[in-house]
């Protein structure tokens, strides 16, 4: 696994990771002027099998994060690859941070 943490002067519009089977781009809070922030985006880490974000925001506090996934090339259907955004939305725990899957599209 590979992390790397978001630096408080870097301002990213979005991330994007490539797998074997998908790739997958973080876009972030699509509401905000800076969708992935260094206040509320403090950490990605990158495994074989996943994305991992962790946010920080306000306890009890709901967000809806954006991830795009587009598929590998699917040589049994003549060359097509499905893509879509996807929402996902993610309820902060009493301590304020949670960790959000790219892959899985489900909070923690």
């Amino acid at each position: 696994m590979v992390a790397f943490t978001v630096k408080k002067s870097i301002q990213l519009l979005f991330l994007q990771l490539d797998f074997r089977s998908e790739s997958v781009s973080l876009l972030g809070e699509m509401d905000k002027l800076v969708p992935l922030s260094p206040q509320r985006t403090t950490q990605v880490s990158v495994s074989t099998s996943d994305v991992e974000v962790k946010l920080l925001g306000v306890p009890g506090e709901t967000i809806v994060y954006y991830v795009y996934k587009r598929s590998a090339w699917d040589q049994a259907e003549r060359g097509t690859r499905k893509e879509a955004i996807h929402r996902v939305i993610c309820s902060f725990r009493q301590s304020g941070q949670l960790q959000l899957s790219a892959r899985k599209l489900t909070c923690a």
